[in-house]
């Protein structure tokens, strides 16, 4: 118990301190670290939303702080990732958006395209769309390591499950 009440008090204070508008770089990433820290602290399962959220603006903050710093598209993705990982695919699909427009050369670029044919196939429902990023993903990185998973999704976009079970069992009979 005495550990929780230690984290708490450390991520109340992390909030503190980025809301003066005078944080220093310094400051800034160390409260990350701090809050990456929290999340990976399986006892604060409860309280996760509140830090993640915070860590996500403070990833943000940190984003619209230093643009040009070599670490910013990294914690935008991350902020990305942990948007879509508590139901914000709208805010996810906006960071992967704003990465792609600002860090073309950011070396997760192929799974910013990736994660926008997900979210729009897996939360917003759009299969259209999903296709037309899967199909720019395969034109554009052919030989990525997510080449196959996505020759695989696109092969059975908006099937049902059970149409799938069906083509393998049809696959399984001819050979």
């Amino acid at each position: 118990m005495k550990k929780n009440s230690y984290l708490l008090v450390l991520a109340i204070i992390s909030l503190i301190v980025v809301s003066c508008s005078g944080i220093s770089k310094e400051d800034l990433v160390q409260n990350i670290k701090e809050q990456e820290a929290l999340i990976s602290d399986v006892n604060l399962a409860n309280d996760n939303q509140d830090i993640l959220q915070k860590l996500t603006d403070n990833y943000k903050l940190f984003g619209d702080k230093y643009p040009q710093d070599s670490i910013t598209p990294y914690y935008l993705f991350r902020a990305a990732d942990i948007s879509l990982s508590t139901g914000s695919a709208n805010e996810a699909m906006t960071m992967l958006n704003n990465i792609m427009r600002d860090y073309p050369s950011f070396e997760k670029i192929p799974h910013c395209v990736f994660l926008k044919g997900y979210i729009e196939e897996n939360f917003l429902g759009n299969l259209g769309k999903a296709k037309s990023y899967y199909e720019e993903f395969l034109t554009k990185y052919p030989d990525h390591a997510f080449a196959n998973d996505v020759r695989m999704t696109l092969k059975y976009l908006g099937k049902s499950p059970e149409e799938v079970i069906r083509e393998f069992e049809q696959k399984n009979k001819e050979k």
